[in-house]
């Protein structure tokens, strides 16, 4: 897992899965899935949201709130900020 990586030549050949994280932690936490599924020969995509529900951002940092997973306001919230990023995440694809 590299940030920032290039996409390898090959990409247009692998069939992508384009992967959102729990609630309460990050993409990281993903990591041996990742590779499985890597293995079998998917093209892994995941990111970490910016919405708060993460305990950590690489470019947030930490974030001091714990998410209200029982909020309905804040969730909803949480899954339109989730899908905008995810869209883009796609387009960029």
């Amino acid at each position: 897992m590299y940030r920032d990586a290039s996409l390898a030549e090959e990409i247009n050949e692998l069939q992508p899965i384009f992967f959102s994280h729990g609630l309460s932690v990050h993409r990281m936490c993903y990591s041996a899935l990742y590779m499985e599924l890597a293995s079998c020969g998917y093209c892994v995509i995941a990111l970490t949201h910016g919405d708060g529900s993460a305990d950590y951002h690489p470019v947030y940092g930490t974030f001091e709130d714990n998410f209200k997973i029982a909020d309905y306001k804040a969730r909803n919230s949480s899954v339109k900020v989730r899908e905008q990023e995810l869209k883009s995440l796609v387009d960029e694809f």
